[in-house]
């Protein structure tokens, strides 16, 4: 572990290669937990045979063989390559520490933090969502952290990483690989927080395999912290009708992560167009300044590509909603190009 300015940087090398975390706002424990996270996932995802040589905390090891089982009924990994050893005893001192929400100011997180009064701090992962070469859009989105934090009263917490530029771990398939990447930080701040909250991408309505889901996060869990999956009982769009009014929300929503312009939102890819439909629908889309107004929405879905089939009945909904015709013409002609794509997949595949 070595120091850099106010905080702490942690290493591990994996085949000769430096992976790193480091924070100005809080320590980092340089923790045997957060390690096996990583390795466990890279085991499983990127078909290493692995025996851990460190010590983890037992029930850390129990749950990561109960979440190889679920991951290989989604993803057939294979058999359990992953092997450990585990600690004879672990503090149980927990009560004097807090509760941390990983922020990505998107709908879902935002929907967590404003939910849950138990939240006393944000995280947020410099290098995961948007890379650390992007550094002025980096800049952008702490600088939203930080007045989100002020205003709310709670603790900013800023983890940078090169993870995802790791030769290795930066090419394992992100959607699967995040919620151990996640983990990772939550051990290695449980000093600090007892319990980290992961916010749901999907609901039980709309489920598939994800690396972060309700039916996974608990698994993350130690003794020494509790890594709860929050949100997973409301649809995104019924998340964002219920804090769409918060003066926070309004001023700070991001919810990209293609990036296709220097925009905050790019206006373009799927995940704004959606989120774009949901604002209208619920007649706040020319309230928010961080997206484009109802003439970039009409564009950006006159371009759209196909959807993927689990996002249909999504986009679908909108057409029962009180939209204005020149966004439901478009809509509605997206949403039977995706039906018609999907259909020539399925004949194609048999």
């Amino acid at each position: 572990m070595q120091r850099t300015g106010k905080g702490r940087r942690v290493e591990w090398e994996i085949e000769g290669e430096t992976v790193w975390f480091e924070c100005e706002d809080l320590p980092l424990s340089d923790s045997d937990d957060a390690f096996a996270c990583l390795c466990f996932a890279t085991s499983a995802l990127d078909n290493w045979k692995l025996r851990f040589p460190l010590r983890i905390c037992p029930v850390l090891s129990a749950h990561l063989k109960k979440l190889w089982q679920i991951w290989d009924s989604w993803w057939s990994i294979g058999p359990t390559v992953f092997k450990t050893k585990c600690r004879n005893r672990d503090s149980g001192e927990t009560s004097k520490r807090g509760t941390a929400v990983f922020l990505s100011l998107g709908v879902d997180s935002f929907y967590t933090m404003l939910h849950r009064s138990d939240v006393g701090a944000i995280i947020y992962v410099s290098g995961y969502d948007v890379r650390l070469q992007k550094a002025d859009r980096l800049k952008s989105v702490e600088k939203s952290l930080r007045d989100v934090a002020n205003r709310s009263g709670v603790k900013l917490v800023v983890v940078r990483t090169n993870l995802r530029d790791h030769s290795i771990l930066g090419k394992i398939n992100w959607e699967k690989f995040h919620g151990a990447a996640l983990a990772t930080v939550g051990h290695l701040l449980a000093a600090e927080f007892s319990k980290i909250l992961i916010s749901a991408s999907f609901s039980v309505f709309n489920f598939k395999p994800w690396g972060s889901s309700w039916k996974t996060d608990y698994l993350w869990s130690s003794k020494q912290l509790q890594v709860e999956h929050f949100g997973q009982d409301l649809w995104r769009a019924e998340k964002l009708e219920k804090i769409v009014n918060e003066p926070l929300v309004i001023d700070h929503l991001r919810i990209c992560w293609e990036h296709r312009n220097d925009e905050v939102n790019c206006g373009e890819c799927e995940k704004c167009l959606r989120t774009m439909l949901a604002l209208l629908s619920l007649g706040k889309l020319d309230e928010y300044p961080t997206f484009p107004d109802v003439d970039g929405l009409v564009s950006g879905l006159d371009r759209a590509l196909p959807l993927p089939k689990f996002l249909i009945p999504t986009y679908r909904s909108f057409l029962n909603k009180d939209l204005p015709l020149k966004v439901v013409r478009p809509l509605g002609k997206l949403v039977r190009k995706s039906n018609v794509h999907i259909a020539k997949k399925q004949a194609n595949i048999k």
